[in-house]
């Protein structure tokens, strides 16, 4: 039998927040050992080739103003950005009609006086709460407990009776946390809303749904997946890939984490994984009873994102943006998501929440065949030939379940929330559920890495002046 791995900090899960906090510790000094339960770096971020040298984003992939860490990890790493494409004509798609309109005033479709005025009432009375909850302790808003205790679902059938109106504010919930409103408790709404933004910047909705100046404003020169990549260079054989962790033991001397035939001995251990996943570790001794129901019971969002990819961004030369927003599914929303060389053309295809579980049993073939569907209605006829579709089912991936972040239901934040971040011990926590901005994001993820590699460190280094 062979002798036990020895380090400073075990990093479970090699997606952007465990590599970065595994990178920013050992810049600090101490020895770190990755262990990532699938085949491959990157967690929620992944690419694909798409042919003439291009790559796809199959996961998260835009960044935008006040996403710092990301920001700034970009030029760190010598990465550029370009803007995402929005120019021209949306398509809004309602009741079997099709409507092209200029976005350019604004991201709302073209409707009804009376659709538009409740659609502008719920995003400011949205804001209003926002404007009271904290980031990263949205459980001590003044008003925590009641909007804890409503889902958004309870809240919207207050301001939105018209049915366009409630197609764009169900879009919203579904486009930033891939649920129902029903699922979704209204504290978790206003604090995701209070998290777009930074400390000189308070949230805005805004800031989420619209492109210019928001969090979709930008893509990454040859893909997201390029910056896991780069960080997993940097650690070369610290990680350790298809190690899944199935326990995690601590004492007063230490912690011991066992993956398969695998037993590593640390002083700490970080835990980058989805909140869900962790609910499949076995601690010892058992994690606080806070802790564990924070991990059974924040609901993971459903998604399948479709690229289809064509010769040509056809679209363009008809003066469309290539953005769709529908109420007919099984995709509702579209964006062009063609690379910045401009071809081949690709339309990104989101289907979210419920119509994404509703197709887990379908096979692919038939979920592609709705998409064309889809796609021909909005585009026409040059949509019925793609050249390539590539599928991701990202709540049906065995260790990720669900993209792209974590979600609370109703009375959970105010329960058990605190437990997000709070150390177990030796155990620390990370990942884009933990961040104090931008949860859910790419940037978040980053920030919650850099927070735990500071936080644990600051532990090795008063362990060490204790020991002295």
């Amino acid at each position: 039998m062979s002798e036990a791995e020895v380090v400073d900090v075990v990093v479970v899960g090699a997606g952007l927040a465990g590599l970065t906090a595994a990178l920013q510790l050992r810049r600090i000094g101490h020895s770190v050992r990755v262990l990532e339960a699938s085949d491959r770096v990157g967690g929620r971020v992944l690419g694909a080739e798409i042919g003439d040298g291009q790559v796809i984003e199959l996961g998260g992939q835009f960044v935008g103003p006040t996403q710092n860490h990301i920001l700034a990890l970009i030029e760190k790493l010598g990465l550029s950005t370009y803007p995402t494409h929005v120019a021209g004509d949306h398509i809004y798609f309602r009741l079997g009609t099709r409507t092209r309109y200029d976005a350019t005033g604004g991201p709302i479709p073209p409707e009804s006086d009376r659709a538009i005025g409740q659609l502008l009432t719920t995003i400011s009375e949205l804001q209003n709460l926002a404007a009271e909850v904290s980031p990263d302790r949205p459980w001590e808003a003044p008003h925590a407990a009641e909007l804890d205790a409503h889902s958004f679902q309870d809240w919207m059938d207050r301001y939105v009776d018209d049915p366009a109106a409630r197609l764009v504010i169900e879009y919203v919930v579904r486009g930033t946390n891939t649920c129902e409103p029903a699922q979704l408790s209204l504290l978790h709404m206003a604090s995701y809303v209070a998290a777009a933004g930074d400390e000189d910047h308070p949230g805005s909705i805004l800031r989420v749904v619209v492109t210019a100046d928001g969090a979709s404003m930008f893509r990454i020169e040859g893909g997201s997946q390029r910056i896991p990549l780069l960080l997993a260079a940097k650690l070369r054989h610290a990680i350790r890939l298809s190690s899944p962790v199935t326990h995690i033991s601590q004492d007063d001397h230490g912690v011991t984490v066992g993956a398969g035939t695998t037993t590593i001995h640390a002083q700490r251990v970080v835990v980058a994984t989805p909140p869900a996943m962790a609910a499949d570790i076995r601690f010892d001794p058992p994690l606080p009873e806070r802790r564990i129901h924070l991990a059974q019971r924040l609901l993971r969002g459903s998604q399948i994102k479709a690229n289809v990819v064509f010769d040509q961004p056809f679209w363009r030369d008809e003066g469309l943006s290539g953005y769709v927003l529908s109420d007919r599914g099984p995709v509702q929303n579209v964006w062009d998501n063609t690379p910045a060389a401009g071809s081949p053309g690709v339309l990104v295809c989101f289907i979210k929440g419920d119509a994404a579980r509703e197709l887990d049993n379908q096979s692919p073939e038939s979920v592609e065949k709705a998409i064309i569907d889809n796609l021909t209605d909005y585009f026409g006829e040059r949509a019925a030939e793609p050249r390539q579709i590539l599928l991701k089912r990202w709540h049906t991936e065995p260790w990720i379940r669900g993209c792209p972040g974590s979600l609370a239901p109703p009375g959970l934040l105010t329960s058990c929330g605190p437990a997000l971040r709070e150390p177990v011990g030796r155990v620390h926590w990370a990942g884009t559920e933990t961040a104090t901005y931008w949860q859910g994001f790419m940037d978040g993820a980053i920030a919650s890495g850099d927070r735990v590699a500071a936080e644990v460190s600051q532990e090795l280094v008063s362990q060490h002046s204790l020991t002295k």
